[in-house]
């Protein structure tokens, strides 16, 4: 786990990770959907992903940089 990902991204990561959806995340932690929305956008920003289902990979280090190119830069 990246240690720059505070304990509550962390959480809202594995909600991620376990296919669930915003407001399910949002339930199970006892936040706001809101809330959740701000996590995920600053683990967008700090993993340098534009997709959803890129952070538990990247988080985990298992997928190489060159696949987090934007959309418009792959082959």
């Amino acid at each position: 786990m990246p240690n720059e990902l505070t304990r509550r991204e962390q959480e809202v990561l594995y909600g991620i990770a376990g296919d669930l959806t915003n407001q399910q995340i949002a339930a199970s932690l006892g936040i706001g959907i809101g809330t959740v929305k701000a996590h995920v956008k600053r683990m967008f920003l700090k993993l340098n992903v534009n997709d959803r289902a890129l952070v538990p990979l990247v988080a985990l280090g298992k997928l190489e940089h060159a696949a987090r190119l934007p959309r418009s830069r792959r082959a």
